[in-house]
């Protein structure tokens, strides 16, 4: 073993004391930048939570405020909305059979910062919920599932009257005593409408009425026959709100709704 020259062995026991300490701070640095990375994806990824909920919870309250009663209308609530995805649509309409039930998949993010307040990376949470509702407008308890391996679906548009559907009622509809019910109702099925199209035909004091709507809350077309005449006009919709005007064949047979009302 070498001789240490004089004062060696106190110069070497302050470099080691002094490589420990580096070695220590270098340590301690390191598990706190540790815990602080470690907080801050824990945030981002509680904030990402908050955030895909509250998107369940816009739903939820879309479909609570909006009242739908088909399943198509209760997919058209979901989809077109950032980050929610709508995963499967069971049933027909809300009151046939088990009502409707649907999975929802909804997305939420938030930035992963690091110790310096800097952008290191995202926090994303992927959730999905199915949806129920009943008969006699009961709503099943949200709960929480799998989400499907499968695609996000896209529910069919909402029906809607072609262009230039009013002029073809006025040109293909029966007049004078061949104008009855049953022809009316014959003309319109020669028009190839979406069979989602609501239809109505009514006779009132020898007037024949034809209400169209498309779908159950969308604009309505009215006709009436009178005579050699034919009427055709799309009430103003704020005549078609709850309480006031109904889009059927009675209202279209007696001509109302065919002035707005300022």
């Amino acid at each position: 073993m070498p001789r240490l020259a004089p004062g060696g062995h106190n110069a070497l026991m302050r470099t080691v004391r002094g490589n420990v300490g580096i070695v220590g701070a270098v340590v301690l640095a390191a598990l706190l930048t540790g815990c602080v990375a470690g907080d801050h994806e824990a945030d981002a990824r509680r904030q990402a939570q908050e955030q895909a909920r509250a998107r369940l919870t816009e739903v939820t309250a879309a479909i609570a405020r909006d009242r739908p009663w088909e399943a198509d209308e209760f997919g058209r609530l979901v989809t077109g909305r950032e980050g929610v995805d709508l995963m499967s649509l069971d049933g027909t309409t809300r009151q046939d059979g088990d009502g409707v039930s649907l999975v929802v998949r909804v997305r939420g993010e938030a930035l992963v910062l690091d110790w310096n307040g800097s952008e290191s990376a995202r926090a994303e949470v992927t959730l999905c919920h199915r949806l129920g509702y009943r008969p006699d407008d009961r709503v099943d308890p949200v709960t929480e599932v799998d989400c499907p391996p499968t695609a996000p679906i896209t529910p069919r548009p909402a029906p809607s009257l072609p262009s230039g559907t009013d002029e073809r009622l006025r040109r293909s509809l029966p007049t004078g005593p061949a104008a009855t019910e049953r022809s009316v109702g014959a003309a319109v099925d020669r028009l190839r409408l979406d069979p989602r199209v609501r239809r109505d035909v009514a006779t009132v004091d020898g007037a024949v009425g034809l209400a169209l709507r498309e779908g159950r809350r969308g604009s309505c077309l009215l006709a009436r026959v009178v005579g050699d005449r034919v009427e055709v006009w799309r009430p103003p919709t704020v005549l078609m709100q709850p309480g006031e005007l109904t889009c059927d064949g009675r209202t279209a047979a007696l001509g109302l709704g065919q002035r707005d009302p300022s």
